[in-house]
C-alpha cells in the first residue's frame, strides 16, 4: 500500500467518508498507519512499525487470503490462542461456540491445521507466525507504557511478561514479585526498583513464581543469585520443586535452577557453575536468620 488520501479510500472502499476516518483512526492506534495533512488533503500510509510492515508483507504474499476477516477482532483472538496454546485446548476469554466459528475458518483457510487432536498456525505461513509474534509483543508494551513511563520490560512471552520499574504499580493483572516480594516473606533488601509481573491468566503469585522472577530479573548476578538460595532455603519444605522446575523451564532457566538445587543438596559449586561458594552462602544466610543449616 502506497500513500491514499480518504477520499481514494472512500471510493476504494466504498465506505462513507466518516466509516473511512474511523477506520483509519482505529489502525493508528494500533500503529498500523500514520496520517499526514498537505494542505487541504489528509493522507494515509502504512506504517513503518515491525508489526505494520510484516502486515505489509502477508498482504503482498498471500492475496488470495481474506486478512481482513481473519485477523479481525474476535478471529485475531482465537488465532492468538491457538498461536500460544500448550495443549490440544484453547482456554481463552470467548466462548467456545466463538472459538469453533473462527477456529473452522481458519482451518478451512489453512491458516491452521490439526494433527492428533492439536491446533497450530501452520508452519507455511512465516511471516504471519512472525506477525503473531511481533503483534502480541506491540500490544503488551503498549499495556505496560500506558500505565508506567520508567517501565522496562525484561521478558516477555505470549500476554505475559516480566516489568522493572521504579514506581508502584496498582493495577489487575500486574502483580509484585521477585526480589520486591521477599521483604514480605523476612528477606529485606535494598533496591532501587520494583519488579511486576503482568498476566491475564494468573490469580497470584507463588513463592515458586516469585524466587524463579527474581532470577529471570537478574540470572547473571551472583549477589541476586545468593539471595535467591536463602529463599529457597528457607522455605525448601513448602516449595514444590515440580512446579518450581516447570516455571524455571518455561523462562528457560531450569539448568540455572538445577544447579542451585544441586548446591544446596551437596552444600558445593559446581566446577560451571556461576554461584557464591558455600562459605560465602552461609554468611550471608546467616545475616538473613536462615541458621539451621550452617
Amino acid at each position: 500500500m502506497g500513500r491514499a488520501t480518504i477520499s481514494r479510500l472512500h471510493n476504494r472502499l466504498s465506505m462513507s467518508h466518516s466509516g473511512v476516518s474511523v477506520l483509519v483512526k482505529r489502525l493508528q492506534k494500533k500503529s498500523m498507519v500514520t496520517t499526514k495533512r498537505v494542505g487541504m488533503k489528509k493522507f494515509v500510509e502504512m506504517n513503518d512499525a515491525k508489526h505494520a510492515v510484516l502486515i505489509r508483507v502477508l498482504l503482498q504474499k498471500y492475496p488470495h487470503i481474506p486478512w481482513e476477516d481473519l485477523l479481525a477482532n474476535s478471529s485475531l483472538l482465537v488465532l492468538f490462542e491457538v498461536f500460544n496454546s500448550k495443549t490440544c485446548k484453547l482456554e481463552g476469554r470467548l466462548s467456545k461456540r466463538t472459538v469453533f466459528r473462527h477456529r473452522s475458518s481458519l482451518t478451512e483457510h489453512g491458516i491452521v491445521k490439526e494433527s492428533e487432536g492439536w491446533y497450530m498456525v501452520n508452519p507455511r505461513y512465516g511471516p504471519l507466525i512472525d506477525f503473531l509474534e511481533e503483534y502480541q509483543s506491540y500490544i503488551v508494551r503498549e499495556i505496560v507504557g500506558s500505565i508506567v513511563e520508567d517501565s522496562v520490560i525484561l521478558w516477555q512471552k505470549d500476554f505475559e511478561c516480566l516489568v522493572r520499574t521504579k514506581s508502584t504499580i496498582k493495577r489487575d493483572c500486574f502483580f509484585r514479585t521477585g526480589i520486591s516480594c521477599f521483604a514480605d516473606y523476612g528477606i529485606k533488601l535494598i533496591t532501587n526498583y520494583m519488579y511486576y509481573f503482568y498476566s491475564e491468566k494468573k490469580k497470584k503469585m507463588r513463592k515458586e513464581d516469585i524466587v524463579v522472577h527474581a532470577l529471570l530479573a537478574e540470572r547473571d548476578s551472583v549477589r541476586n543469585i545468593t539471595y535467591c538460595l536463602i529463599f529457597l532455603k528457607k522455605f525448601e519444605r513448602e516449595l514444590d520443586k515440580s512446579i518450581l522446575l516447570t516455571e524455571a523451564e518455561n523462562f528457560n532457566i531450569r539448568g540455572l535452577v538445577e544447579q542451585m538445587l544441586g548446591f544446596l543438596r551437596d552444600k558445593k559449586r559446581g566446577a560451571d557453575a556461576m554461584l557464591p561458594s558455600w562459605h560465602e552462602f552461609i554468611e550471608k544466610a546467616e545475616e538473613y536468620g536462615v541458621i539451621e543449616f550452617a
